[in-house]
Protein backbone atom coordinates (compact mmCIF):
# COMPACT_ATOMS: atom_id res chain seq x y z
CA UNK A 1 0.00 0.00 0.00
CA UNK A 2 1.09 3.57 -0.56
CA UNK A 3 1.70 6.03 2.28
CA UNK A 4 2.04 9.76 1.58
CA UNK A 5 4.91 11.78 3.03
CA UNK A 6 3.58 13.00 6.41
CA UNK A 7 5.63 16.20 6.21
CA UNK A 8 3.65 17.32 3.16
CA UNK A 9 0.28 17.04 4.87
CA UNK A 10 -1.08 20.36 6.10
CA UNK A 11 -1.93 20.87 9.77
CA UNK A 12 -5.69 21.21 9.22
CA UNK A 13 -5.81 17.64 7.90
CA UNK A 14 -3.79 16.30 10.83
CA UNK A 15 -5.94 18.16 13.35
CA UNK A 16 -9.21 16.86 11.86
CA UNK A 17 -7.97 13.30 12.28
CA UNK A 18 -7.10 13.64 15.98
CA UNK A 19 -10.48 12.49 17.29
CA UNK A 20 -11.04 8.90 18.31
CA UNK A 21 -14.47 8.49 16.75
CA UNK A 22 -15.19 6.53 13.59
CA UNK A 23 -14.18 8.35 10.41
CA UNK A 24 -15.84 8.21 7.00
CA UNK A 25 -14.57 9.92 3.85
CA UNK A 26 -17.27 10.70 1.30
CA UNK A 27 -16.53 11.92 -2.20
CA UNK A 28 -19.63 13.89 -3.22
CA UNK A 29 -18.84 14.07 -6.92
CA UNK A 30 -18.50 11.76 -9.84
CA UNK A 31 -17.28 13.71 -12.84
CA UNK A 32 -20.68 13.88 -14.51
CA UNK A 33 -24.40 13.68 -13.84
CA UNK A 34 -24.60 10.05 -14.96
CA UNK A 35 -22.46 8.91 -12.02
CA UNK A 36 -23.87 11.36 -9.47
CA UNK A 37 -25.70 9.71 -6.56
CA UNK A 38 -27.33 13.01 -5.60
CA UNK A 39 -26.94 15.55 -2.81
CA UNK A 40 -30.06 14.35 -0.95
CA UNK A 41 -28.77 10.77 -0.84
CA UNK A 42 -25.44 11.97 0.53
CA UNK A 43 -27.27 14.16 3.04
CA UNK A 44 -29.40 11.22 4.24
CA UNK A 45 -26.30 9.04 4.56
CA UNK A 46 -24.46 11.70 6.55
CA UNK A 47 -27.48 12.04 8.87
CA UNK A 48 -27.36 8.32 9.59
CA UNK A 49 -23.61 8.28 10.12
CA UNK A 50 -23.67 11.31 12.42
CA UNK A 51 -26.38 9.68 14.56
CA UNK A 52 -23.98 6.77 15.03
CA UNK A 53 -21.15 9.13 16.07
CA UNK A 54 -19.17 9.03 12.84
CA UNK A 55 -17.00 11.95 11.81
CA UNK A 56 -17.67 12.60 8.14
CA UNK A 57 -15.06 14.14 5.85
CA UNK A 58 -16.39 15.47 2.54
CA UNK A 59 -13.97 15.57 -0.38
CA UNK A 60 -14.09 16.76 -3.98
CA UNK A 61 -12.32 19.29 -6.16
CA UNK A 62 -14.62 20.64 -8.85
CA UNK A 63 -16.68 23.80 -8.41
CA UNK A 64 -19.85 21.68 -8.22
CA UNK A 65 -18.32 19.36 -5.60
CA UNK A 66 -17.17 22.35 -3.56
CA UNK A 67 -20.71 23.78 -3.63
CA UNK A 68 -22.11 20.41 -2.51
CA UNK A 69 -19.52 20.24 0.26
CA UNK A 70 -20.50 23.70 1.50
CA UNK A 71 -24.18 22.79 1.47
CA UNK A 72 -23.55 19.55 3.37
CA UNK A 73 -21.31 21.34 5.86
CA UNK A 74 -24.07 23.90 6.51
CA UNK A 75 -26.64 21.11 7.00
CA UNK A 76 -24.58 18.70 9.07
CA UNK A 77 -21.50 20.47 10.43
CA UNK A 78 -19.17 17.82 9.00
CA UNK A 79 -15.58 18.40 7.93
CA UNK A 80 -15.65 19.94 4.47
CA UNK A 81 -12.39 19.41 2.61
CA UNK A 82 -13.78 20.07 -0.88
CA UNK A 83 -11.44 22.14 -3.01
CA UNK A 84 -8.70 22.03 -0.38
CA UNK A 85 -6.79 18.74 -0.63
CA UNK A 86 -3.93 17.58 -2.80
CA UNK A 87 -3.91 13.98 -3.99
CA UNK A 88 -1.39 13.15 -1.27
CA UNK A 89 -3.60 14.74 1.39
CA UNK A 90 -6.63 12.88 0.07
CA UNK A 91 -4.73 9.61 0.35
CA UNK A 92 -3.57 10.54 3.86
CA UNK A 93 -7.15 11.34 4.95
CA UNK A 94 -8.53 8.12 3.48
CA UNK A 95 -5.72 5.97 4.90
CA UNK A 96 -6.48 7.19 8.42
CA UNK A 97 -10.24 6.77 8.13
CA UNK A 98 -12.42 3.73 8.70
CA UNK A 99 -14.25 3.80 5.35
CA UNK A 100 -14.33 5.55 1.98
CA UNK A 101 -17.62 6.04 0.10
CA UNK A 102 -17.85 7.34 -3.44
CA UNK A 103 -18.87 6.81 -7.03
CA UNK A 104 -16.66 5.62 -9.86
CA UNK A 105 -14.19 8.52 -10.09
CA UNK A 106 -10.57 9.57 -9.62
CA UNK A 107 -10.75 9.78 -5.79
CA UNK A 108 -12.09 6.21 -5.69
CA UNK A 109 -8.94 5.04 -7.42
CA UNK A 110 -6.78 7.10 -5.05
CA UNK A 111 -8.64 5.52 -2.12
CA UNK A 112 -7.83 2.07 -3.48
CA UNK A 113 -4.11 2.74 -2.95
CA UNK A 114 -4.39 1.87 0.74
CA UNK A 115 -6.21 -0.71 2.88
CA UNK A 116 -9.16 1.44 4.02
CA UNK A 117 -12.45 -0.33 3.20
CA UNK A 118 -14.24 1.13 0.18
CA UNK A 119 -17.92 1.35 -0.72
CA UNK A 120 -18.00 2.10 -4.45
CA UNK A 121 -21.18 3.19 -6.23
CA UNK A 122 -21.38 2.08 -9.85
CA UNK A 123 -24.03 3.12 -12.33
CA UNK A 124 -23.29 3.55 -16.03
CA UNK A 125 -19.79 2.06 -15.94
CA UNK A 126 -19.03 -1.50 -15.01
CA UNK A 127 -16.47 -2.28 -12.31
CA UNK A 128 -14.92 -5.07 -14.36
CA UNK A 129 -13.60 -2.33 -16.65
CA UNK A 130 -13.25 0.76 -14.46
CA UNK A 131 -13.21 -0.69 -10.94
CA UNK A 132 -10.58 -0.05 -8.28
CA UNK A 133 -7.38 -2.02 -8.79
CA UNK A 134 -7.59 -3.40 -5.24
CA UNK A 135 -10.23 -6.11 -4.86
CA UNK A 136 -10.05 -6.86 -1.11
CA UNK A 137 -11.99 -4.62 1.23
CA UNK A 138 -14.01 -3.19 -1.66
CA UNK A 139 -17.80 -3.41 -1.83
CA UNK A 140 -19.29 -2.54 -5.20
CA UNK A 141 -22.87 -1.29 -5.03
CA UNK A 142 -24.42 -1.69 -8.44
CA UNK A 143 -27.86 -2.22 -9.91
CA UNK A 144 -27.36 -4.24 -13.07
CA UNK A 145 -29.20 -2.98 -16.11
CA UNK A 146 -29.27 -4.03 -19.76
CA UNK A 147 -27.98 -0.60 -20.85
CA UNK A 148 -24.65 -0.95 -18.98
CA UNK A 149 -22.02 0.03 -19.84
CA UNK A 150 -23.48 3.34 -20.88
CA UNK A 151 -22.08 6.07 -23.14
CA UNK A 152 -23.06 8.65 -20.48
CA UNK A 153 -24.48 10.97 -23.12
CA UNK A 154 -28.21 10.31 -22.74
CA UNK A 155 -30.14 8.01 -20.42
CA UNK A 156 -32.70 5.89 -22.25
CA UNK A 157 -34.85 6.08 -19.11
CA UNK A 158 -34.31 9.80 -18.60
CA UNK A 159 -33.72 9.45 -14.85
CA UNK A 160 -30.45 7.48 -14.60
CA UNK A 161 -31.98 4.64 -12.55
CA UNK A 162 -28.66 2.79 -12.28
CA UNK A 163 -27.56 5.48 -9.77
CA UNK A 164 -30.87 6.84 -8.47
CA UNK A 165 -32.07 3.38 -7.38
CA UNK A 166 -29.10 2.83 -5.07
CA UNK A 167 -30.62 3.35 -1.65
CA UNK A 168 -29.13 4.98 1.40
CA UNK A 169 -29.99 1.78 3.27
CA UNK A 170 -27.78 -0.27 0.92
CA UNK A 171 -24.84 2.04 1.44
CA UNK A 172 -25.31 2.37 5.21
CA UNK A 173 -25.65 -1.40 5.74
CA UNK A 174 -22.51 -2.00 3.67
CA UNK A 175 -20.60 0.54 5.77
CA UNK A 176 -21.72 -1.14 8.99
CA UNK A 177 -20.72 -4.59 7.67
CA UNK A 178 -17.22 -3.27 6.90
CA UNK A 179 -16.87 -1.60 10.26
CA UNK A 180 -17.86 -4.57 12.41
Amino acid sequence: MIEPDETKIRDFVHSALQNEEKKAVIHVGAGNAFRDWGIENFSDLIDRLKKEKWNVYIIGNSKEETEKGQLLEARHGNFNFTGRLSISETLHLVSRSNIYIGADSGPLHVASLNATPIVALYGPNIPEISGPWRKTGVSIIRHRMDCQPCSQRKCIYGIIPCMKNISTDEIYETIIRHYR
